[in-house]
């Protein structure tokens, strides 16, 4: 009898470190971490934090509006949170006067598919949507860390009340965390965003006031405490309609003041890419929106089967505006394609 105990300890013990090596496997194979850098998983979002703190969310997981909002509101694959690295928050969410505004997305607003127009960025239409299908390669190094998440875009046909979803277009969107240089107080992202129609009909962008990759602004800024300034010089008022490789926006974050410039590349379909950025009455306070579109100036017709490849940089920051020669010589280095990203 002893001896039939103690070999179903034993059994028992190696059933339990199996278990336990599962469980080891299974979080290395959801977590990855390189030097200061993590990724990680957590509640439906990925995230990559840089010192135990986190600097960027992405969401994959369905996020539903608040209760009692049309649920036509929710929306996955985006980024929010973005936090400078000091712990503030850049993007907003939900916010009350625009529920479909999701930090840092990608839909486009008037899209015609075979005759017909839709939207993908007004949700409450019901006539589509972007939704997160899975993520690609997600790698973890002590300079970079990066991911793809896979992306559909999708019409709905028929009516509001009865229609039928159709995946009309692939996005792959990768995005690259680069780990902080000698500098501790900003660090860079460089975003790609690869585009397929996948059907036998073209899909034509067409042109549109705004629609494609736009950032909605932490609800701490408004025209008092926060500014923006373009590659030609402009301020909030001027900058909406305006042309322009970069835009810097920033603003008071607490007891600090810190921001964000975004660097569109010299490839990029209508480079320089035309702005959408709201006036300084927005919502009665000035809150803030800014917006790379395209096609906000002209047409942008898509073939079935080709890939269509906008790329964007990034610098978020802690401190004052950064100098505009500095960051002319930002944008030379990412439009010549020089990985080095410091200052």
């Amino acid at each position: 009898m002893i001896f039939r105990n103690q070999i179903s300890r034993c059994i028992l013990l190696a059933f339990a470190c199996q278990l336990l090596t599962l469980a080891i496997v299974a979080q290395s194979k959801k977590d990855k971490s390189s030097g200061d850098t993590h990724l990680s998983k957590r509640d439906g979002v990925l995230y990559i934090s840089y010192k135990g703190k986190d600097l960027l969310g992405f969401q994959y997981a369905m996020h539903y509006p608040p209760a009692g909002i049309d649920t036509f509101y929710k929306r996955s694959g985006y980024i929010h949170p973005l936090y400078t690295t000091h712990g503030q928050l850049l993007t907003r969410i939900n916010a009350p006067d625009h529920y479909h505004h999701y930090g840092i997305w990608n839909p486009w607003t008037k899209l015609q598919y075979q005759g017909k127009e839709y939207d993908l960025w007004n949700l409450a239409d019901r006539k589509g949507t972007v939704r997160f299908e899975n993520f690609g390669e997600i790698k973890n190094t002590k300079k970079s860390s990066s991911f793809t998440a896979k992306l559909d875009h999708i019409i709905n046909t028929g009516t509001k009340e009865n229609f039928t979803e159709k995946i009309i277009m692939k996005e792959n969107q990768t995005i690259v965390f680069y780990t902080p240089g000698q500098n501790k107080d900003h660090y860079f992202l460089d975003m790609t965003i690869e585009l397929t129609p996948v059907t036998d009909s073209p899909v034509i962008l067409k042109e549109y006031r705004y629609g494609g990759l736009g950032w909605r602004a932490t609800s701490e800024w408004n025209k008092d405490n926060s500014t923006v300034l373009t590659s030609q010089g402009l301020g909030r008022s001027k900058a909406d309609g305006s042309l322009a490789k970069w835009i810097l926006a920033e603003g008071q974050l607490g007891s600090e003041r810190g921001g964000m410039v975004w660097f569109s590349h010299p490839d990029n379909f209508n480079h320089p890419e035309p702005l959408r950025v709201w006036p300084e009455d927005s919502n009665g306070n000035g809150d803030l929106f800014i917006n790379y579109s395209p096609t906000k100036n002209k047409d942008w017709k898509l073939e079935p089967g080709k890939k269509y490849v906008l790329k964007y940089r990034m610098l978020i920051y802690n401190g004052s505006a950064i100098p505009s020669d500095t960051i002319e010589k930002l944008w030379s280095q990412f439009s010549s394609g020089t990985i080095k990203v410091d200052y």
